[in-house]
Parts: structure tokens; sequence; C-alpha cells
């Protein structure tokens, strides 16, 4: 059974409705096919940076249709997701070996942005979005901020707009970022209210909300409690003994190994677009690339396709982290009543 798309689109509208600008209600700009044209914005904080970064794990629940952000590579040794990977990769099987690559965490990066192509009228006309992409899409943009002819292009009065081009379908998909030879200004009174607190979409679940995320395909429902337990969590190292009796429990209680994966079924999310995913941004999808070659040189080489191939498969996480700020704001104003 597939997801509610529309009990999804009715909850964002309800989160957006409720906000009040400076980073609460986040639109995402997705990276269709052809020609676009944004404005990277300067960073929320005069001293921050003008994006944000994360790893996000791929294929995760019963159906490998979820995603999140890897508490592995935040700094935290509770992951459920890195022990899975472990285990597979330990079984001696192929198909596990398999999964287990398909597992492991990739980059995503996170920009304020404006639309430069939105009219007046169209829903993201004059707002702040965030566009979210991978590798490839984020070294062109770094490698017009490090050139001489452009420098720094998020300047209010005296920036560039980017160009990003994308063309291409599935695994061929390629993406050229280039900077417009006139400087202009931003051009929006209120920019710098609308810019979003990027973050908050690096910041991981807890460990035992991801284990119920692998084991049922869904997110457990927030207690009260969530909001205080995620300020107080930080990335720290397990004590010995906690480590020691988790490998018991290990021994005793065997984890359900998701099913193999099926060679095919990959072959076809590879066809997928994201334009799909910009008439619906809450359909859950994953694309990915089928690799057999488990050497380390290749497997290096490996890692550096799969990032180059984010903007293909990544648009799905920004579906996840919609619906997890739409829960945490309906909560704050539970709170507040």
């Amino acid at each position: 059974m597939g997801l509610d798309i529309e009990k999804y689109k009715k909850r964002l509208l309800e989160s957006q409705e409720r906000s009040s600008g400076g980073g609460g209600d986040m639109t995402f700009f997705n990276i269709k096919e052809g020609r676009n044209v944004v404005r990277i914005l300067p960073p929320k904080e005069e001293d921050g940076d003008i994006y944000s970064e994360c790893k996000i794990n791929y294929n995760l629940g019963p159906n490998k249709d979820r995603q999140a952000v890897s508490r592995k590579s935040a700094g935290f040794d509770d992951d459920p997701v890195e022990e899975l990977i472990q285990e597979l990769e330990s079984s001696g099987d192929k198909d596990d070996a398999k999964y287990a690559k398909k597992l492991k965490p990739r980059m995503r990066y996170y920009f304020n942005v404006i639309n430069r192509e939105a009219s007046e009228g169209d829903d993201d006309f004059e707002k702040v979005l965030v566009m979210g992409c991978g590798t490839t899409v984020f070294e062109g943009i770094l490698g017009l901020i490090v050139d001489p002819d452009f420098g720094d292009i998020t300047d209010p009065e005296e920036g560039y707009d980017v160009i990003i081009t994308r063309k291409g379908k599935g695994m061929k998909t390629e993406y050229k970022v280039t900077g417009r030879p006139k400087q202009t200004a931003i051009g929006i009174d209120d920019w710098e209210e609308q810019l979003h607190d990027l973050e908050k979409l690096t910041n991981p679940r807890d460990a035992d909300a991801i284990e119920h995320l692998l084991e049922t395909g869904e997110w457990p429902a927030r207690s009260d409690n969530d909001d205080d337990e995620d300020d107080d969590e930080k990335p720290k190292k397990k004590k010995k003994k906690k480590s020691e009796e988790k490998k018991k429990k290990a021994t005793t209680k065997k984890k359900k190994k998701p099913d193999p994966v099926d060679e095919e079924d990959d072959d076809d999310e590879d066809d997928l677009e994201d334009d799909e995913l910009e008439e619906d941004e809450l359909e859950d999808l994953d694309e990915d690339e089928d690799e057999d070659d488990d050497e380390d040189e290749d497997e290096d080489e490996d890692e550096d396709e799969d990032e180059d191939e984010d903007e293909d498969e990544d648009d799905d996480i920004e579906a996840e982290i919609e619906k997890m700020l739409a829960e945490d704001k309906k909560k704050a104003k539970k709170k507040k009543k």
C-alpha cells in the first residue's frame, strides 16, 4: 500500500499556514530537467555557512522506500542502520552485501535560494526556498565562489544568479552549474526574515525511532517529550558496558533482514526522474546504482559516482523532513496552549 499523498499535502499546507516566517515553513526547490535559475542567499547567521550538509541513508524499511539522516555520520554511536549494514556484510550472502551497499549514507547539501524563474502569482514568487542537492551541484556552486570572475555570488547588492542545467535520465543524468555574467541585487525586501535554519535539516532522529522505521517502514508518533530529548541529545560514544550488553542482546535477538534487492526493480527505479517529484514532492521513491565489484579501489570510485547522482535520487528526503517539521510545529502549538 502506498502513501496517502493527499494527506501529506494537507499536513504541509497546515504547517505553512501556522508558521510566521524566519525559517518555520520550509518549501523545497527541486531541480527540474532543463534550465533552472536561482539566487544562492547569504547565511542566516553573520558568521555562518551558506549551506548545511549531512549524510542520508536510503532504501530503509521492509519495502526499501524510506530514508533517514545518518546517526553515525552525525557523530552518534548508536545507529541501527549501521548495525544492519555490518550484519549484512558479515553474512557472506551476495544479496546481503549488495543491499548493505545500498544502505550506506551519501552526502546531501542544502541552500537557501530564490527561484528567479518564478513569476508574480506563482506560489514561490519572492519566497525563500530550500534547495537540496548532491555533490555535483554543490561543487559547481563552490566553484563559482572561488572563481575570481565571480567571487561572493551571495552578495545582497552585487551578487550573481546561478544557472543549473539538468539533462538526461536516470544514471545518465548530467548537471552543469554556471553563473549569470551580470551582477544583480537580491531584490526582495524581507529575504533576511525568510531565511530558513538549514541546520534543522541535518539532525537525525533518535535510535529508537530509526529502529522502528527499519522494522515497520513508518516513523513512530512523537511523544510530548521528544523536543526536550532532541535538544539534550548530543553525539557521544557509548560506554564499554553498554556496548557489551548490546552485543549480548544481538546474539539472543536476531534482526529480521529485509528481502534481497531485486536487480530488475533497480533498473526500473533508475528510470524515474526528479520531474515526477516536482509534480508531487511527497511521493516516496528511490533510485540507486547496482554495482557488484567489492574491491577497495572500485568501492571508492563507486562512492564518488553515487554522490554525483544524488540529485536524481534525494528529493524524497525533503518529503520526510517536511513531514517531521509539520509534526514539530503542531506539537509546539499544543505546548503554547
